[in-house]
């Protein structure tokens, strides 16, 4: 009999799934120690951190690769969410820093969250609005610890002030040297050497004028063939007057005549040897 009970127990230990008993951790916010209830299937909870802006509990954890799912029992007296008028107002829950939506249930006391928790998730936070408010019927205000009497302390002797001798002060023009006042010694003044002024850079004109008098003018020379009249360019009529067709024809005629004649000379040279060849034979 006693064989069997323990086989039973090891096969149900064997198939039921692991991490479903509630734990507890317990965590410190403002000098106090809450417990924190929660219950974690499919994955394991590492441990339990808070932060004070905005109130959050932070939540550890290392997943399996399938889904899991992580009940948190929320005390009141530790985190609760509420709204300006005192009502209840919900939780924001954060996986890995995304929104995740889930079920709640509350009592006068607790409020409880079921999450649920996808694969490889390293984090959950639970942010509400105040940390250690005081759960319904009790008063948040602590019994005031007894003070002291405050000690009277003891009067210190006070050192006899010893007396200061009066400094002495010289008149104008002199000075306190070893106790005596002598004729201050002026040392005439360093005459100041005239600043000389930088060379002036000599002025460079851009294109089309030219530097006279310390400054850029309108250059007005003229280009070849044209005079400067009354500011402006005209054109020289001194100048030679362009050719007329009559001359251009006989520049254009005269080297074919001249060439005409060269030919007929040579071709007279030629006929006269030829000729005077003839005759020999």
């Amino acid at each position: 009999m006693k064989a069997f009970l323990v086989l039973a127990i090891i096969a149900f230990g064997m198939i039921t799934p692991s991490g479903i008993f509630a734990e507890t951790d317990s965590v410190e916010v403002n000098g106090k120690v809450y417990t924190v209830e929660y219950t974690a299937t499919g994955l394991e909870v590492l441990g339990l951190d808070t932060d004070d802006q905005p109130p959050t509990l932070i939540i550890l954890m290392s997943t399996t690769d399938v889904q899991g799912t992580l009940e948190v029992i929320l005390d009141r007296s530790f985190l609760d969410a509420k709204a300006d008028d005192g009502s209840d107002e919900e939780f924001l829950v954060l996986i890995d820093g995304l929104d995740t939506t889930f079920a709640e249930s509350s009592t006068s006391t607790q409020r409880i969250l079921q999450i649920q928790i996808p694969p490889g998730t390293i984090s959950v936070d639970i942010i509400g609005t105040d940390f250690g408010l005081a759960p319904v019927g009790e008063s948040m205000e602590e019994p005031a610890e007894p003070t002291e009497p405050a000690e009277i302390p003891e009067e210190i002797p006070q050192e006899p002030l010893i007396q200061e001798t009066p400094e002495m002060s010289c008149g104008p023009g002199t000075i306190l040297v070893n106790g005596q006042c002598v004729v201050e010694q002026v040392s005439p003044p360093v005459a100041e050497t005239p600043e000389t002024e930088p060379p002036i850079e000599e002025s460079i004109c851009g294109p089309g004028t030219v530097l006279k008098d310390g400054a850029c003018v309108l250059d007005q020379s003229c280009g070849p063939g044209t005079i400067l009249v009354n500011g402006q360019c005209v054109l020289d009529e001194s100048a030679s007057e362009p050719k007329s067709s009559r001359g251009m024809a006989f520049e254009f005629v005269a080297p074919m005549v001249a060439a005409f004649i060269i030919a007929m000379i040579i071709m007279i040279v030629l006929w006269g040897i030829g000729k005077a060849g003839r005759k020999k034979n």
